[in-house]
């Protein structure tokens, strides 16, 4: 899957009950199937709007199957969330009534592909602010409307945008939709408040309103103003360029000294403000991807980068502090990647190449990094002592959740994400190591409930003088909370060990074989990579699809973790494939747990154990072996 098919936008339940507090109804909205003629058999039309990603309401076979979304009160509507199955769609906003036209559409949009179950997420952008309250969607072409999830997004005050991100502090208040700034000279773009320009609108005699000054400001607030209103998802110039041009065409028209001194000391500030936006990306050692842009991708975004860290320069939380964990939510930062999908012949043609000219090093630096998805869940105080280090937070969206039955039932956090393998939802648990008596209960909890039968660990249980893992397996016996868990044998190998164990909870029992590998040092790569393939190649071994997730832990969960499931996934998907996109899995993935391989010498190793596993003629003529 490329990235664009994989880029999805998680709407939480918290925007939903937000609009309900809004307009004073339930957090679901009434979703209702309009076509007479069809039948959705055993699917509700309340599936089509529950906030499930998993559920759907299902028309049959037909041309312009419709549903619809009562919103139960009249909005002002700029983003639409969809999540529907491959077809070519239309997507309205009317006022109570279930006719369309021209200026009743939202957005047309489609999605291809060879899968026509394949559930697909998009982030709709209104050609206009659209008034209503009803949402009518309808399937241009032939085949059923297969709906997972229809809302309008609606951002709490002082935010805007698809994933509701907060006003700029110069700016609020601010357009729900655009961001602009609302009763504000202040420039969007800049975050400069311009009261320079009032200064001279103002020192404008009254005897002389129509002075080329005043002429010259009266053209650019109205570029301003048409820019921030009219802006279109197909613009591919940057903010810089579109100043630019606005200055340049007002500047072409001006007659005296007054006009250029205004236009010079506007192209003076943007250079300032350039020259600062460089230097302060140069210094983060960063690079924001140029966007592209097509029918798939429905708006562009820019990209906010964080330097990557290996685990040593991870910031660990005080565990004796009370209260939430001081940090901002963030859902707004996404980027969607050219794909880069290659055939394994070329992937292994290309390699040393890429190798040889730092193409590698360039990938990594144009991967989205930070936390790319609401993670607020990790942030309360409950979910303090879960936490090991700030920043390592995993996604409201995926977040694995514990089913207590004795103490607090509200304590569901553990700091582990589920993620989607090759053909198979949650096939990873992407896992921090237990450090605490509390994330060992919790961490033998989670595997008792995902019906887990492989652990992966990456990490040793001490590196240098820092601890990176508790010990959560026994010698011999161990009891841990609810559970009892017996070692049964043990295989020690030059790179890696297994540990048989069977755990014991109430009146049953399940076996669990741990994986470890035992020479990854932390900020470093294994020195062979053929030893990991092999590793890999243990822990599939026997694996069937009825199997429960495979958790995959390092001390972060992140680096050595992220590095694991991108070559195990990769090698899956070029065995039946025949093809590889490196660059827009490890995207996807960290849209899935934040920081997924860390680092750019882990982006390089993941590369050399794909070409060896190939190498060693498991990917390459469309099989896996095992040993």
């Amino acid at each position: 899957m490329t990235t664009v098919e994989l880029y999805h936008l998680r709407i939480i339940y918290f925007y939903v009950t937000l609009l309900s507090e809004l307009v004073g109804t339930s957090p679901l909205f009434l979703c209702q199937h309009v076509q007479q003629s069809s039948t959705n058999g055993s699917f509700v039309a309340s599936l089509g709007c529950d906030d499930d990603k998993e559920t759907f309401s299902l028309t049959i076979d037909g041309v312009n199957e419709v549903w619809s979304v009562d919103l139960n009160n009249t909005l002002t509507i700029g983003w639409i969330y969809v999540s529907v199955c491959t077809g070519h769609y239309e997507v309205h906003v009317t006022d109570g009534n279930l006719t369309t036209s021209t200026s009743t559409l939202c957005r047309n949009f489609s999605f291809t592909g060879p899968n026509s179950l394949k559930k697909n997420n998009k982030a709709l952008e209104c050609s206009t602010e659209m008034t209503g309250d009803t949402i009518v969607m309808t399937r241009t072409d032939f085949g059923p409307l297969r709906l997972f999830d229809l809302y309008p997004i609606i951002c709490p005050e002082n935010h805007y945008g698809p994933n509701c991100t907060k006003c700029k502090a110069e700016c609020i208040p601010c357009s729900p939709i655009t961001g602009v700034c609302l009763n504000s000279m202040c420039d969007q773009k800049t975050g400069r408040c311009e009261d320079w320009k009032t200064e001279m609108v103002t020192y404008s005699t009254a005897s002389d309103e129509d002075t080329p000054s005043t002429k010259e400001m009266n053209v650019i607030q109205d570029l301003k103003t048409e820019r921030a209103t009219h802006s279109t998802i197909a613009d591919e110039d940057t903010p810089i360029t579109k100043e630019m041009e606005d200055i340049q065409e007002v500047s072409s028209n001006r007659g005296d000294q007054t006009q250029s001194i205004i236009v010079l000391f506007v192209l003076v500030v943007i250079a300032v403000v350039l020259v600062f936006i460089v230097a302060f990306h140069f210094k983060k050692r960063t690079k924001t991807p140029k966007v592209q842009i097509n029918e798939e991708n429905v708006f562009s975004v820019e990209l906010h980068g964080v330097e990557s860290r290996n685990e040593y320069e991870l910031e660990e939380i005080p565990q004796n502090e009370v209260g939430d964990v001081e940090d901002e939510i963030i859902t707004v930062e996404y980027s969607n990647l050219t794909s880069q999908r290659v055939s394994i012949d070329q992937f292994i043609r290309e390699l040393p190449e890429k190798r040889s000219n730092g193409i590698l090093e360039k990938e990594f630096d144009e991967l989205p990094t930070g936390l790319l998805e609401s993670y607020s869940n990790a942030l309360k105080a409950s979910s303090r002592k879960g936490n090991r280090y700030k920043g390592i937070y995993p996604y409201d969206y995926n977040c694995v959740k514990l089913m207590r039955t004795y103490a607090n039932e509200n304590d569901d956090f553990v700091n582990a994400s589920y993620i989607h393998g090759f053909n198979k939802e949650r096939a990873y648990i992407a896992a921090q190591g237990p450090f605490n008596p509390k994330t060992l209960e919790d961490f033998w909890t989670m595997i008792w409930q995902n019906d887990v039968t492989r652990i992966v660990m990456l990490t040793n249980l001490y590196e240098g003088d820092r601890m990176k893992c508790l010990k959560y397996w026994p010698d011999t016996d161990l009891d841990i909370g609810q559970y009892t868990i017996r070692l049964d044998n043990v295989d020690v190998y030059d790179h890696y060990v297994l540990r048989y164990m069977v755990v014991h909870c109430q009146e049953e029992e399940k076996k669990v074989t741990q994986f470890h590998f035992t020479t990854w040092p932390d900020n470093s790569i294994p020195d062979d990579p053929t030893s990991l393939f092999y590793f890999r190649n243990l822990v599939r071994n026997g694996l069937t699809t009825s199997d429960g997730p495979i958790v995959v832990h390092c001390s972060a969960g992140i680096g050595r973790t992220g590095t694991f499931i991108s070559f195990d996934y990769l090698l899956e998907e070029g065995a039946a494939e025949q093809t590889v996109d490196v660059k827009g899995y490890i995207a996807s993935l960290r849209q899935q747990r934040g920081g997924s391989v860390q680092t750019c010498d882990q982006y390089i190793f993941l590369h050399e154990a794909l070409m060896e596993g190939i190498s060693n003629n498991n990917v390459h003529h469309g099989c896996l072996s095992v040993l």
